[in-house]
């Protein structure tokens, strides 16, 4: 039997099927991330962190605001 990473045939074929059926809602939360993302980035800037100060802290808190951090 050929394993793939250690992994089975049917046990790839089981992690591409819970794939295929998680990231269709994934993909719908990007438009959200970025835009928490952005709006946080630029309450920082306006508070004097540095770019990436900002940036930094405006993923890790939109993350967290998504329950993702």
């Amino acid at each position: 039997m050929n394993k793939f990473n250690g992994m089975s045939q049917i046990e790839l074929e089981m992690m591409r099927d819970e794939i295929n059926k998680v990231l269709p809602g994934l993909l719908t939360m990007v438009p959200v991330f970025a835009k928490l993302s952005k709006s946080n980035y630029d309450a920082l800037k306006k508070q004097d962190f540095t770019d990436n100060q900002a940036m930094y802290m405006a993923v890790q808190s939109a993350a967290k605001q998504m329950g993702l951090g």
